[in-house]
C-alpha cells in the first residue's frame, strides 16, 4: 500500500515537471537549445515508461479483483447457508443458490419478490413484524418460520438471521441468512410426543399399580377374618374333640392348622408390602447401629435356643424413614439368622464401607448361601430359593427390603455361594 502511494507521488511529480516544461516552451519552441529539447524528450519518455508500468499494475490489480470476485461469487453461491439481500421494504435484491434451493424458487424469480410473501398466509403478519423490528432496532435478530416450497407439498422450517449490511445508492440493504432447521424441529416435536406418551404410560402404570396395591390390600384384609375363624375352629377341634377323631383326622386338622398359620403370615407380609408404597415417608435422623441391635434382640428372644455371634459396626447414622429402615434391617437380619441355623458356629455381621463416594451398607452371614445364577429371583415376591422343609418363609421379606430401599432412592443387591454364606448390600441414595 505504501509502495503504491509512493509510485503515484512519483508519477504526479513527473507529470508536473513535464507540464511545466511544456508551458515554458509552448510559445518559443524554436528558440530551445538541443540540450533543452533532449531533456524534455527524456522527461516525456520517463513519464511514458512510468505510465505504462502503472497501466500494467492496474491490469494486474483488475485481474486480481476479477479472480477475487469469482471466488467470492463461488463461495456465496455454494455456501451451506442461504443468503438473501433485502431492501428497506423487504424486497429481495439478491439470492444465492442455497437460498433458492431452500425456498424452492429459481434465483431470478426470487429477485424483486416481497420476502414475507414467501411465508404461508397464516404466518405472514408475524414475518412483517419481524422485519419491522429488525429495521427499527438496526440490530441483528433471529426467528424461525415455516415455508412451503413451490410444489406446496413439502414443508420446511428455516431459521432467519437478519442484519444491516450496507447503504447502497442512499438506500439501506439488509443481509438475511437462512438455515434449515426442519430436522431439528421434527426431532423436538418427536421428543415432545415421546414425552407425552411416556407421561401417559407412566400415569397409566401408576394408576394400575395403585389399583393393584388397593386390590392386594383389600384381598389380604378381607381374607384375614375368615382365615382367623378357620384357624380358631381348628384349634377348638384339636383341643376339645380329639377323642372323637382317629389319627388320620388328627393329621388332617394339624395340616389345616399349619397352612392357616402360613396363610396368615403371607397375608401379614402382603399387607406390609402394600403399605410400603401407600404411606408417605417421614424422614428423620436414624441410628442404624442401634436399630440393628434392637432387631437382633427381638430375633434372639424369639429363638432363645440359638447362639449366634453378632458383630454390629458403631456410628452408622442415616436420614430416612424409621419405619421402612426397621423393616429393611429386620428382614435382612432375620434372614441371616434363619439361614445360619444349620451352622455349628453362626456368624452375622452388619456394617458399612465407602465406595465411589457412596456409603454401602451390608448384612453378612456364613450360612447356607445361594447359587448366583438365581440371584435375580431373590427380590421377587413369593420367589424362594429354598423349600419350606429346608427353611420356613413366605418369600415376601426381600421384596419388602427392595421396595423400602427404592423408596429411599437407593439400590440393593446380593452376593453369595452355595454353602459359603451370603452378603446383602444396599445404599440409601442422597438424602
Amino acid at each position: 500500500m505504501q509502495r503504491d502511494h509512493e509510485k503515484n507521488s512519483d508519477n504526479r511529480e513527473l507529470r508536473r515537471r513535464a507540464e511545466e516544461r511544456l508551458k515554458i516552451t509552448d510559445g518559443d519552441i524554436d528558440r530551445m537549445s538541443d540540450v533543452d529539447v533532449k531533456s524534455l524528450v527524456q522527461d516525456l519518455q520517463i513519464y511514458q515508461a512510468e505510465l505504462e508500468i502503472t497501466i500494467e499494475d492496474l491490469r494486474e490489480t483488475q485481474l486480481e479483483l476479477s479472480h477475487a470476485h469469482d471466488r467470492y461469487r463461488d463461495l456465496y453461491q455454494s455456501a451451506p447457508v442461504g443468503y438473501l439481500t433485502l431492501d428497506q421494504k423487504g424486497v429481495i435484491k439478491q439470492a444465492n443458490a442455497t437460498a433458492s434451493e431452500l425456498l424452492g424458487i429459481e434465483p431470478d424469480k426470487l429477485k424483486n419478490m416481497q420476502f414475507p410473501q414467501l411465508v404461508p398466509r397464516d404466518d405472514r403478519d408475524r414475518c412483517y413484524l419481524y422485519l419491522r423490528k429488525v429495521y427499527k432496532s438496526q440490530l441483528p435478530n433471529s426467528a424461525d418460520f415455516r415455508f412451503l416450497k413451490a410444489s406446496h407439498q413439502e414443508q420446511t422450517f428455516l431459521r432467519l438471521r437478519t442484519m444491516r449490511i450496507a447503504i447502497s445508492e442512499g438506500e439501506e440493504e439488509w443481509g438475511m441468512a437462512l438455515v434449515d432447521v426442519t430436522e431439528a424441529k421434527r426431532s423436538v416435536e418427536a421428543l415432545k410426543l415421546s414425552e407425552q406418551e411416556l407421561r401417559r404410560r407412566t400415569e397409566d402404570l401408576a394408576a394400575c399399580n395403585e389399583e393393584l396395591e388397593s386390590f392386594s390390600f383389600s384381598v389380604a384384609h378381607d381374607l384375614r377374618t375368615p382365615l382367623q375363624i378357620t384357624k380358631s375352629f381348628v384349634e377348638i377341634l384339636l383341643k376339645e374333640c380329639m377323642e372323637n377323631f382317629d389319627q388320620e383326622c388328627h393329621d388332617y386338622l394339624q395340616l389345616i392348622h399349619s397352612n392357616t398359620q402360613r396363610m396368615g403370615s403371607i397375608i401379614d407380609d402382603l399387607l406390609a408390602l402394600t403399605k410400603i408404597s401407600r404411606k408417605e415417608m417421614e424422614l428423620t435422623d436414624i441410628d442404624l447401629s442401634e436399630m440393628a441391635r434392637l432387631s437382633v434382640k427381638e430375633i434372639s428372644e424369639i429363638n432363645p435356643d440359638r447362639a449366634v455371634d453378632v458383630k454390629i459396626q458403631d456410628g452408622l447414622r442415616v436420614r430416612g424413614d424409621a419405619r421402612l429402615m426397621s423393616l429393611v434391617l429386620g428382614n435382612l437380619l432375620d434372614n441371616a439368622w434363619k439361614y445360619t441355623a444349620k451352622e455349628e458356629y453362626a456368624h452375622v455381621e452388619f456394617g458399612a464401607f465407602e465406595k465411589d463416594s457412596e456409603t454401602v451398607y451390608y448384612v453378612k452371614d456364613n450360612g447356607t448361601g445361594f447359587d448366583m445364577k438365581y440371584a435375580h429371583k431373590l427380590f421377587a415376591p413369593f420367589k424362594r430359593l429354598h423349600s419350606d422343609k429346608e427353611f420356613y418363609g413366605t418369600g415376601v421379606g426381600l421384596a419388602i427390603v427392595e421396595r423400602a430401599i427404592k423408596r429411599h432412592g437407593g439400590r440393593v443387591w446380593a452376593e453369595g455361594a452355595r454353602g459359603e454364606g451370603a452378603v446383602f448390600y444396599f445404599t440409601l441414595g442422597d438424602r
